[in-house]
């Protein structure tokens, strides 16, 4: 195990509600925090103002809370290293830019400052995915602030890993070829890097990569439609992460004990829907003034409740009791 110097970040920009793979990536982060005893921090990049809402903010939080995934310190709760959102930060990061100014390695171009590549390979050295070579001797100069003033995200997020101690970047595949452009950064402000992973992506079953816009990739939805969390999480640990004896259930804490990058898999994940449908509780209900909200397919889990458990069938006709709909419920249920 190792010390409680671990230090990671999920850093999600607020764009709207919090989504499978952004949850996943979280979920990770805080597995192994909790499996090292490290901290689990919660940044939110949100340089981007015109995408940047209270609401989406919230929905992170929102997200978060519901599948346990509690932080140790970030946005929201404060800590040694904020603020902890991008947008209070400007000062530091004129702060950095000065540094890359001195030592000459930035420049102007028509407005944007761009950053002066070294024009060499990069070695990352990845937890995941393996040591990978990148050849960056032909790349152009990156843009680091844009004429505008605002910030580019390869900048500032060097930058508030560095200030906030971060010890492992744990994310998305689909930023891996970005961690050479970030190396590059770390040495040009003197800097050591932190480890990476790079962790699977997770695609549709028809192997496309899973977007905002399909079906199941929200967590609010599993949220309104009455999923148990517990479910949720266990079905996130399994997409991409394996405890090699191929269960399908397993307890939360069990998987911080076992929870080891090694055990990550390299090849992408697949996003069953049907799967995650299965891990819904039964039943799952709420009662509210205006009836009753039932949280399952009624046709298949009542027909199970009909046949099944007379303890079960009792404590939802308890349940039910004051509901109007309770004297069709109970007729059903009695036969």
């Amino acid at each position: 195990m190792m010390s409680s110097l671990v230090r990671v970040r999920f850093a999600p920009s607020p764009t709207g509600f919090l989504h499978v793979g952004g949850a996943r990536t979280a979920l990770f982060n805080w597995l192994f925090a909790r499996h090292n005893r490290g901290t689990f921090l919660l940044r939110i990049e949100d340089t981007d103002k015109s995408r940047e809402r209270d609401q989406a903010v919230q929905a992170i939080y929102d997200g978060l809370n519901w599948l346990g995934l509690d932080w140790d310190e970030g946005a929201g709760i404060g800590g040694d290293y904020g603020p902890y959102f991008q947008s209070e930060r400007n000062a530091i990061y004129e702060r950095y830019l000065s540094l890359l100014e001195a030592e000459g390695i930035v420049y102007l171009d028509d407005g944007a400052v761009r950053f002066r590549s070294p024009r060499k390979s990069v070695i990352v050295d990845d937890l995941v995915c393996g040591r990978i070579e990148f050849d960056r001797s032909t790349d152009p100069d990156m843009t680091i602030r844009r004429p505008d003033g605002s910030w580019i995200f390869h900048f500032v997020n060097v930058v508030d890993d560095i200030e906030m101690r971060i010890s492992h970047v744990i994310r998305g595949e689909d930023h891996l070829t970005n961690s050479s452009k970030h190396v590059e950064l770390y040495e040009a402000l003197g800097a050591p890097p932190p480890r990476f992973a790079h962790i699977p992506l997770i695609l549709n079953r028809d192997g496309s990569k899973m977007s905002k816009r399909d079906e199941g990739s929200s967590i609010a939805s599993y949220i309104e439609q009455g999923y148990a969390p517990e479910a949720v999480r266990n079905y996130l640990c399994l997409l991409g992460w394996s405890p090699k004896d191929n269960r399908e259930k397993i307890e939360i804490g069990e998987v911080i004990h076992l929870f080891d990058l090694a055990n990550i898999n390299r090849r992408n994940a697949a996003f069953d829907l049907d799967k995650c449908l299965d891990q819904r509780p039964l039943p799952s209900l709420q009662i509210a003034q205006d009836g009753l909200s039932v949280g399952f397919d009624a046709n298949r889990r009542l027909a199970l409740l009909v046949g099944g458990d007379p303890e079960i069938r009792d404590e939802f006709s308890l349940m039910c009791r004051h509901c109007p709909l309770y004297p069709p419920l109970k007729e059903l249920l009695t036969g």
